[in-house]
This record gives structure tokens, sequence and C-alpha cells, in this order.
């Protein structure tokens, strides 16, 4: 769907604001967007039968491409459970900052957070919570970066990035948990 994202966003552009039936763009080559009459949808088809949906509230979109397809909501809440790893004690979410992808492939979840204590701390508690982890820590300039990666009891696949810029007052924690379907 590469370059068909940047038409189906083109296509939006031209009708926010827009209220009626629904408009349908193409460009010549076969490829067409839908946008519905209230701006709540956008439809793209790609003239290789490339399909993509998006819900412009919520911000999910779902596509198929042949055999293959999937759906992503980006601003998305992702919870403990979903994740299978407790969120960093006293941490907050960046709000938007969630996202869910599920592909016949497999699928991730990721979560952003803040806290106040260092990278090095957060990433003691995740290497704690992980088998086989992996951890790595540096600073360059005063920016500190604390990665710690390793699986779930469930053999998903986990990621903790915690950084801090030298002047910030806060940790950055990127969370991603990864999962590959069984073939």
């Amino acid at each position: 769907m590469k370059a068909h994202h940047l038409f189906a966003m083109l296509a939006a552009a031209a009708v926010v604001g827009c209220s009626g039936p629904n408009q349908t763009y193409t460009d010549g080559q076969g490829n067409k967007a839908v946008v519905s009459g209230d701006g709540s949808t956008i439809s793209v088809e790609t003239k290789d039968g490339q399909k993509s949906t998006t819900d412009t509230a919520s911000g999910k979109t779902t596509w198929t491409d042949g055999e293959k397809g999937g759906s992503m909501e980006a601003g998305a809440e992702v919870t403990e459970a979903e994740l299978g790893l407790p969120f960093y004690p006293g941490s907050t979410v960046q709000e938007n900052s969630g996202m869910k992808m599920d592909t016949t492939e497999g699928s991730i979840r990721t979560t952003v957070r803040t806290t106040s204590d260092l990278p090095a701390k957060v990433a003691e508690f995740y290497k704690a919570k992980l088998k086989d982890a992996g951890a790595y820590s540096s600073s360059n300039d005063g920016n500190e970066t604390s990665t710690v990666g390793g699986k779930l009891d469930d053999d998903r696949t986990a990621s903790v990035v915690a950084t801090r810029d030298k002047d910030a007052t806060s940790t950055t924690i990127s969370i991603t948990v990864t999962q590959e379907k069984k073939k």
C-alpha cells in the first residue's frame, strides 16, 4: 500500500469538513479512494487488489493484500494484560502513544510511558520480568539509554527501551511485545 497511503491522505484532505454523499477519487491508473460523506471512513483499493479502510475517529486501519491482511490501531489504549508485563511502578502513559497491530503473521503491542526514575532502574525492573533477558546501557553527552530484551512465559518477545535526555527530569519508557504466529 506504500505509495497509495499518500493517495488516501490527499483524498481525505480534499474533503475535510464536507458532508453529504460519499466522494470517490481515482488516479487514472486504476487506484480508487472513497471518503464517506461524513468523513468517518476512507477506503482505498489499488489496481493490484490491495485494500485498506481507515476509521478516522479511532485511527484504526484494516488492510488486505491477497491472502495477507491485518489491522493497526494508532493511539490505542494498551493494557498490562495485552503486554503480559506490568507497567513500571508509578509511570504514566503518554497520551495516544499506544499501538496495536495484528496481521496474518503475528501481532505487536506498544505503549510509551514516563517516570522520574533513571533508565538503569527501569531496565533492572524489566530484566527481572523476562526470560533469557539481555540488557544494554549507554550514555552519550549526558543522554542515557537502557535497553532490555527477552521472552515472556508464553514465548512472546519483549523489548523495553528507557531513555532520558541530559536536561530532562523524566525517563521515557517504550515497551513493545511481539508474537509471531505459529506456522
